[in-house]
């Protein structure tokens, strides 16, 4: 029951909380990489901060300690002026290390000339600082502030009186080392806060890219079914009952593609993540190229583009996964060549085996791949997509899910291309053990 109380007030607490940090950040273009995270802790640490330093500082005053409640004053004042200027530029490293400056300063002549010197417990802020510095900055902020509290304990020892101190030097040096052992535990600290935010950001990139492939390889089913639909509209009575059984046909097929990509997307996934890996088997490839290419029949017969197959008789079969074999390679590779071919032109598919691997060359007399792009074409995240011959539409994501199928496979594939002179695809398998 106490704990359910405690969730019903802490809930709205911090949500509030969170709407304020949400209205203190900057726009996200002007974050710098991998800090968003630590500018939230850091307005978060100064929603609680700010208010004590102001307070604790009119209090101190009004009790006539003027030096102290100065200090804690101008503490609470220059944090407000460095949220402003983080907010308005996203400059996070630089004014978080010129607040750091400006409290250290305050806090080393406090301790020199206010508080007591050598012997005062708030020596222990310099002690903690590089591992408070870690919390919010990045490692070369943390090493700087390492050394810098060292130096000031150094200074320390020498500007104050030690008189009557017994072991000054060995405090000093034991201080020195306290210091220098958080700075290591520092570092260590954000190395793996930094780790762990690049791959949340590589998670989240995953997850666009995934959607990238539902959207780029259901695209052409969909499509299919879409026609077959309004084919059942707008023909005659007399055509349409001689077409329906073919539509039908090619609809049930589109569907079934559309359920087998969204089923290799999250194979995919899973093999990506490390839960799981394809299914390699041995694949009949001449089958596997009938099949993708009976997906495309329509839209080769949009452009009256003739396939032509001319595998080595008897072709070995290779290691694969079907279902990505023919959606994700040859249904891309197919998808291109003819979104990039003229009407009336062809597409050749041929092979050539040696002892352990067997390369399929498909080759279109297309427009051909600019040589800026085919330099970026396998990078998923650079923008390859262009318009077709017939203005058709892409998403520039189809040749990395190529290689990234291939790449599961222990194959390889490599594109050459001339601009107006057509493309070749060459994959290379490797051949399945009789």
């Amino acid at each position: 029951m106490t704990r359910n109380y405690m969730l019903v007030i802490m809930t709205p607490i911090r949500k509030i909380i969170e709407n304020i940090v949400e209205s203190l950040l900057p726009p996200k273009e002007k974050i710098e990489p991998l800090m968003e995270n630590n500018i939230r802790l850091f307005f978060t640490f100064n929603i609680f901060t700010i208010p004590i330093c102001l307070i604790m500082g009119v209090i101190q005053a009004i009790g006539g300690d003027l030096v102290r409640g100065s200090i804690s004053i101008l503490t609470g004042l220059f944090l407000i002026l460095m949220q402003h200027l983080i907010k308005k530029t996203g400059w996070f490293t630089l004014f978080f290390n010129i607040f750091l400056a400006f409290a250290l300063s305050l806090t080393f002549y406090s301790l020199v000339f206010v508080d007591g010197g050598f012997q005062n417990p708030g020596n222990i802020w310099l002690v903690m600082t590089p591992f408070s510095v870690a919390l919010f900055g990045n490692i070369k902020t943390t090493v700087l502030w390492t050394f810098l509290p060292m130096v000031g304990i150094i200074l320390q020892y020498h500007l104050t009186s030690t008189t009557g101190i017994e072991n000054a030097l060995h405090i000093t040096i034991s201080r020195i080392f306290a210091v220098l052992f958080a700075g290591i535990l520092g570092v260590i600290f954000r190395y793996h806060q930094t780790r762990l935010t690049q791959k949340m950001g590589e998670h989240r990139d995953q997850i666009r890219n995934l959607l990238r492939i539902i959207c780029h390889d259901l695209s052409t089913p969909i499509n299919t079914i879409t026609m077959g639909i309004e084919q059942g509209e707008t023909e005659e009575k007399e055509a349409y009952y001689a077409i329906r059984k073919k539509s039908f046909e090619n609809m049930k097929k589109s569907a079934g593609h559309i359920v087998a990509t969204l089923e290799q997307v999250k194979a995919l996934e899973a093999s990506s993540s490390g839960k799981a890996s394809l299914n390699l088997a041995a694949i009949d490839i001449e089958e596997a190229i009938k099949e993708a290419a009976a997906i495309f029949q329509h839209k080769m017969d949009e452009k009256n583009i003739q396939l032509i197959l001319s595998l080595p008789k008897g072709s070995p079969k290779v290691i694969a996964e079907k279902v990505s074999l023919t959606n994700q390679i040859l249904g891309n590779i197919f998808s291109n060549a003819i979104k990039f071919s003229k009407e009336g032109s062809h597409i050749s598919i041929t092979g050539l085996e040696d002892a352990e691997n067997l390369v399929i060359y498909i080759k279109d007399s297309g427009i051909g791949i600019p040589k800026d792009i085919l330099d970026i074409i396998f990078d998923p995240f650079a923008k390859t997509s262009r318009k077709g011959t017939k203005g058709e539409s892409g998403t520039g994501f189809g040749m990395p899910i190529v290689k990234t199928c291939m790449d599961e496979y222990g194959g390889k594939v490599e594109i050459e291309s001339e601009k107006d002179h057509g493309t070749t695809v060459y994959l290379t398998f490797k051949k399945a053990k009789n």
